[in-house]
């Protein structure tokens, strides 16, 4: 496995966040403009990084027609976003399979449900890689009893997506609610596709206590770090910051960890469902910090080949409140309207210093603590490289 360098690829927040030592001087206003609002816009600075996006646009040259669109989506305002994606397709069309899904998103907004299905059609249709865009096509057939649509919808996309992440997980619960069970449990096996292993960190640390303290801490006092109504609690989107001790030792123990899960393939029966371990990927993490009655929604991770979740801290449970926290593998009915798939789900008490592993198309989520102290964990995925993105 080629590992990419978080730090420089994908883009990091870590330098847009803190001061360069020396200012190069920009090129020229609209390339500044165009920088500080993608800088406001990582930040979660949507009515800022807007506000500077529609400076730049009227100094010509603008191609950031995605992210302006993505600023005025998130600030609720779906017609400027579907205005935006307009003038983008004309004035862009390199950027076209992301503007046709936040058009389609902006259209689905408003209420206008077919010609946002269209769009997303057009994204899928564009490129190999519009997973968002086949997931927003298949979402709203999670609900429908009968899984004869949702299976058609998923064998109606391009050969591209056939194996991809959201398109098995999503096939799977289409073919349980089929009575295709066997073949369902072929995709979702919640013992033996999940893996759990110990991190023992360098003595230098003093023990995964202490380590998993100064991570906690790292992970609080970071400058992403800001409550994201998307989901609900709290969340770091860049932990590999200039000052952090604990995380790179961990992002190295991650990688491992991975490329040993994707060893374990034959053994556990993973290799005849997924496809090939991709030759290059980066490791994608974040920090979710939960407290009281916040959770984390059924989710599976689309642009991800594994998944998985680093606990490091995590509330004293007892009693009637033993359950909370609680990692919930395989359970999706925040989707399907309360349907609960054949292979049922699996209940995992998170546990400081473990790392749990799982294919990226299983459906997993988290139980509120109902605790004031916070629940601190790191997700993590293996990122697949995009073509575009090398």
């Amino acid at each position: 496995m080629h590992w990419h360098d978080t730090r420089s690829w994908p883009k990091s927040l870590s330098n847009a966040l803190q001061k360069p030592q020396i200012a190069a001087p920009p090129a020229d206003e609209a390339t500044r403009l165009t920088k500080l609002g993608e800088n406001l816009l990582r930040g979660g600075k949507h009515g800022e990084a807007a506000t500077v996006f529609e400076r730049a646009e009227t100094l010509g040259g603008f191609r950031q027609f995605a992210n302006f669109a993505f600023c005025y989506l998130a600030l609720g305002r779906p017609d400027s976003a579907l205005a935006v994606c307009d003038r983008g397709l004309v004035g862009a069309p390199g950027d076209s399979s992301d503007l046709h899904r936040l058009r389609g998103d902006a259209l689905a907004s408003l209420k206008r449900k077919a010609e946002a299905r269209e769009a997303y059609r057009r994204a899928v249709a564009t490129t190999d890689y519009a997973y968002t865009a086949a997931e927003s096509l298949l979402l709203p057939l999670l609900s429908d009893p009968d899984g004869t649509h949702l299976l058609a919808a998923c064998e109606e996309l391009p050969a591209a997506y056939a194996n991809c992440t959201v398109v098995r997980g999503f096939r799977a619960i289409a073919l349980s609610r089929l009575g295709r069970t066997e073949e369902a449990k072929m995709l979702v096996d919640l013992d033996r596709y999940v893996g759990q292993f110990s991190f023992e960190p360098p003595v230098e640390f003093g023990g995964i206590e202490r380590f998993n303290a100064l991570l906690a801490t790292e992970i609080l006092l970071n400058p992403t770090l800001h409550y994201i109504e998307a989901y609900g609690f709290h969340r770091a989107e860049h932990l590999d910051v200039k000052e952090a001790r604990a995380f790179p030792v961990l992002a190295k123990f991650l990688q491992t960890t991975i490329e040993n899960f994707i060893a374990e393939f034959p053994r556990r029966g993973l290799d005849a469902i997924l496809p090939p371990a991709p030759m290059e990927g980066y490791l994608k993490t974040a920090g979710n910090v939960v407290r009281g009655k916040e959770s984390h929604h059924s989710h599976l991770h689309k642009f991800a080949y594994v998944s998985g979740v680093y606990h490091v801290t995590v509330p004293t449970q007892d009693g009637a409140e033993a359950r909370g926290g609680s990692l919930v593998i395989g359970a999706c009915d925040d989707f399907t309207g309360g349907y609960a798939p054949c292979w049922g789900s699996r209940d995992i008490r998170p546990k400081p210093g473990v790392a749990t592993l799982l294919p990226s198309h299983i459906f997993h989520s988290v139980v509120p603590t109902n605790s004031t102290q916070p629940r601190i964990a790191v997700p993590f995925d293996l990122g697949m490289v995009i073509p575009h993105q090398r």
